[in-house]
């Protein structure tokens, strides 16, 4: 049988199951925490000013990128 190393997720910070971030979190629990509170902040100012629905991938991805872009580069 082969012996598979072990993958190196890029999306993580190296040693742990922590997504890499932007606030300096090295915890799930304090990355929750931050991401709730920033993502929080972001969300209503997309329902103050919404944008015109297009019903596109692209749209859906200003989105994503609107909500989550203090918490991940």
């Amino acid at each position: 049988m082969i012996e598979l190393p072990d993958a190196i997720d890029p999306y993580l910070i190296p040693g742990t199951n922590v997504l890499r971030n932007l606030v300096g979190a090295t915890t799930v629990a304090d990355l929750e925490a931050a991401e709730n509170d920033l993502v929080s902040v972001r969300a209503l100012e997309l329902m103050e000013n919404p944008p015109k629905a297009q019903g596109t991938l692209e749209q859906l991805q200003w989105i994503h990128h609107q909500l989550f872009q203090d918490v991940y580069d």
